[in-house]
This record gives structure tokens, sequence and C-alpha cells, in this order.
């Protein structure tokens, strides 16, 4: 049921079952902002085709179905969508188009639509505390075959303190600038990130961890992908920092895949990568492409810790299984191919592998079963975890060691994934992060001359 804020829109008193109940605060523009409290479909349906820039649709708990804001433009401070207080609305689908000017808090997303949220062809969104999830939640990716979140030909877009579970994919970034994906955990999926032709983007602090790719189907998982199929430029000014991949279980799962045109050849160098750096982030794990770099112009990949779980000193020993469920294991490794003005810089890894066009200076390479070493795992971390996702913490670097000492490996958040489902933090944790979009130098770090 759909209640109107007041017979005079403008005056924006909220009413709610005929009661007259509070003031809302003023707009810039002097008019009170409206609170439509909303609980169906068809209510909702009502309420963004009325909500004007600062007003607020609050939401009753429900099925709402499909959610579509299609060319609702509005300048100034956003409509928000959240729940109304204790409650917890449910959709099978949200779609953004043409659309301006929206901030959706605290939405659950469900089923098998594909993708669960789309956001095409618009501009300051923000997303914060969704659950994205596939058909069925049972910790098991094999039997959902949609993804989480589309974000295309779009620009101020961000994504914070949300879950995406139980997909085959979890998102896709395409053709868009200016977008922010922090504070996230990924889990339960078959395919983590993808990232193509982006403009500006930051993705920062976020948890990946189950991924459950079928390998009787060959299917190749990364954590986050770079592609450039089909598209006539590579990513540029994308920064990845503080995030942990915890991948440490028996199947190999890439981690930072980042592969550029330029690698297969000169004529392809208009797809090469531009700008892209890769700091402070953890991979644990079992892929010989744990941090793969290639077709990069301008790169920097600077303190990150990339080191093998116990599979992954397997090296391909054991083959995978007869159910997909598992695969051979490698020794995590940083690898670099045709990159141009890339440099590598301080990070300890399992082992590395590079070529022309790179500065290498001060990475530690921990030594491994198969390609030895400088230095043992416990001289400069705690005991290596056997879990498959262990705490971030495990790979704190520990203090007085050679690698503390040259500033060697990643600095760790206290935390990494969602950092807060309550409301009020979800909403000032969007904002804070949405405000960096204007300053997006803020998020590289200046390398050395």
């Amino acid at each position: 049921m759909f209640l109107h804020p007041a017979v005079g829109r403008r005056a924006g008193l909220r009413l709610a079952v005929g009661a007259l109940l509070a003031f809302p605060p003023l707009s810039p523009t002097g008019a009170r902002a409206a609170v439509f409290p909303v609980s169906d479909a068809q209510g909702l349906a009502a309420a963004v085709a009325a909500a004007r820039a600062g007003d607020t649709i609050e939401l009753a708990t429900a099925d709402y179905g499909l959610l579509r804001i299609d060319g609702r433009q509005h300048e100034g401070p956003p409509v928000q969508i959240r729940p109304a207080s204790g409650a917890r609305p449910r959709f099978s689908g949200v779609v953004v188009a043409g659309s301006s000017g929206w901030a959706l808090y605290g939405l659950a997303v469900l089923g098998p639509r594909n993708p669960l949220v789309a956001v095409n062809q618009s501009t300051d969104i923000r997303l914060g505390g969704f659950t994205f999830t596939g058909a069925t939640p049972n910790k098991d990716a094999w039997d959902d075959e949609n993804t989480g979140l589309y974000v295309r030909n779009s620009s101020r877009v961000t994504v914070t303190n949300s879950r995406f579970a139980d997909l085959r994919k979890a998102a896709f970034f395409q053709r868009s600038q200016r977008v922010i994906l922090a504070d996230c955990t990924v889990e339960w999926v078959r395919e983590g990130l993808n990232i193509a032709a982006m403009d500006r983007m930051l993705v920062r602090r976020n948890l990946i961890r189950n991924i459950q790719p079928n390998y009787a189907k060959d299917e190749h998982p990364d954590a986050i992908q770079f592609w450039t199929t089909n598209e006539t430029t590579g990513s540029s000014n994308v920064a990845m920092a503080d995030n942990y991949l915890a991948l440490g279980g028996p199947r190999a799962v890439q981690g930072f895949f980042v592969a550029g045109g330029g690698e297969a050849g000169a004529e392809n160098e208009h797809l090469m990568h531009v700008r892209i750096e890769v700091r402070n982030n953890v991979y644990f794990g079992s892929a010989a492409n744990s941090l793969r770099f290639g077709g990069v112009r301008n790169g920097y990949i600077l303190r990150n810790t990339v080191v093998s779980s116990a599979h992954g000193d397997r090296e391909k020993l054991t083959p995978p299984d007869d159910t997909g469920r598992t695969s051979g294991g490698q020794t995590a490794r940083i690898w670099t191919f045709r990159n141009v003005n890339t440099r590598i810089e301080r990070n300890l890894a399992s082992h590395y592998g590079s070529n022309t066009g790179q500065i290498v200076v001060g990475n530690l390479d921990i030594i491994d079963p198969k390609f030895g070493g400088q230095v043992a795992w416990t001289d400069v971390l705690p005991p290596r975890s056997d879990a498959e996702a262990p705490p971030v913490a495990a790979f704190r670097i520990l203090p007085g060691s050679v690698a503390h000492v040259a500033g060697v490996g990643a600095s760790l958040p206290s935390r990494v994934g969602q950092q807060t489902t309550r409301l009020e933090a979800v909403v000032a944790a969007t904002n804070a992060y949405h405000a960096q979009l204007d300053n997006p130098e803020a998020w590289f770090t200046k390398r050395p001359d």
C-alpha cells in the first residue's frame, strides 16, 4: 500500500495511517523533504514516480518483486530507498536505467534473475548493504547460473558493505567511470569480479573466498579478472588495494588476472590497460596466476603478499577428481608480461616471473618446495594455516622480521569484507566512499621517480 506523504507534497509532512508524525528536514531548495512509507510493489512504484531529490522511501517487510527505476533523474541529494526500522524488504531484481541521484540501502535481492541488479546508463547511484543471492542459497554455486550485479555505461556508482553469494558470477563492471566497490564479501560463487573498459575505479577492502568452479566443464575461475574481448580500449586508472583473496582450498583459483590486449602484439596495443595499481593485497591459494599482470602501461604492484596454501605445494601432482570439485595445485606467484613502465616493488611472494619493460625492486621470495627462495615462511609470517580461508591476521608480517624492517608485504587492515549491516553505518560509509569519486587521484600511490 502507498501512503502519500501529504496532500501538498512539497509541504512534505509525513503521514502514516492518517496520523501526522514528524516534520521532515528541509531540502536545499527550502522545501521539506518527503518520506514515503510503502508496503507493496504498487506503492513502491508510485513513490519512485513521485519522489524528488532528498526524499526518502521507507519499505516495510514485504516481497516487492522487481524494482525498476527508469528515466528518473535528480540533482542534489539522492532519493533514498531503505527499510523502515526493523523491516526486511525483499526483491527478485533491481533495474536502474537512464537515471541519476538514487541511493538504495539494505535491500535483499534473491532469485534466478540475471543479473539480479543492473545499473545501466545512469549516474550518481549508491548501493549499500545489499545481499545479492542466487535462487538456491545453499553454499553451493554449482546450481546457480546468474550474476549478482552489472554496472554498465554508467558513472559515479558506489557499492559498499554488500554480500554476493550462491551465484555463477558475482559482478560485471563495464564501460563505466568513477566506480567504487568497497567493503564487500564474495563467497560461494564460481567466478568473482569482471572488469572491462573501466576508467577511474577503486576496488578496496573486499573479501573473496569459497570460489567453487566446475573443473569438469573446464571453467577457469578468477577472483578479479580484467578482459578486453569485444572492447575498443582497456581499463585505466584502476586501484585495487587492501583486498583479501582467501582461496586456500583444493581448488586452483586465479587471483588478480590482469590481461591486456598489448600482450598479443603491437597491433593490439590500443587494448593495453593504463595505470593499474595493485597494492597491499593478500592472495592465499594454489594458482600460478595468483597475481598475473600483462599488457599494462604505467602499472604498479606494491607491497602485496602472494603465498601458496598447502595445496599449492603439490605443483600439479594431484589431478582433478572426476566430479570437477577439486583441481591440482601450483605454487602461488606474481607473473608479469609485456608491460611498459611498470614497477614491482616490496612484495612478499612464493615466486616471481617477469620480462621486459619493468622495474623490479625490493621484493622478497618465500622458500617453497618447487622454486626455493630467500626467506622461510615462519621467518616473516605466522605459521601457515591449513584452513581454506584463515583470518587475514594470519598474514600479518612479523614485527622485527626482515620483511617488516624493509617494508615488504601487505600491511593489513583490521578487517576485510562486509564491515557492517547496521543501516545508519552503511549509509554513512557509502556516502563517505561516494564523496571520494570527486578525487580519484587519492586512490593511488605516488611512484618514485
